[in-house]
């Protein structure tokens, strides 16, 4: 889940689908709970909803650069560049079309971006 964090900077090599699945639910949660928080504090005063607002900001910055580079390499695990990241360009069609790709099991063996990562 962690490991897309430690691999920050890498954007040549493959992500296995678990990688890339657990890296997705953990930054899915944490904004749907900073999200909900909004509102649950709203009622006490301004300063205390624009905590959860800052806070969410600030881990959509953190997540920013670990979010394509995972991207990039579970693309590169089922052959594809990372250049088909374009495709969220059209509208819903293209984030379902990313999400068959992500959810496709990876090239057997080596390809040409590296050897197949390892399960789990």
């Amino acid at each position: 889940m962690f490991k897309a964090f430690s691999r920050y900077f890498d954007f040549s090599s493959r992500a296995n689908r678990n990688e890339f699945w657990m890296y997705t639910l953990l930054v899915l949660i944490v904004n749907a709970v900073l999200q909900a928080l909004v509102p649950i504090l709203a009622p006490m005063g301004e300063a205390m909803s624009f905590i959860p607002v800052v806070a969410l900001v600030l881990f959509s910055l953190f997540t920013l650069i670990p979010s394509f580079s995972v991207s990039f390499r579970r693309l590169h695990d089922t052959g594809k560049t990372a250049w088909w990241l374009l495709l969220l360009l059209i509208p819903l069609i293209g984030a379902l079309v990313l999400i068959w790709f992500y959810a496709r099991p990876g090239d057997e063996g080596e390809n040409k971006y590296g050897a197949r990562p390892e399960a789990g």
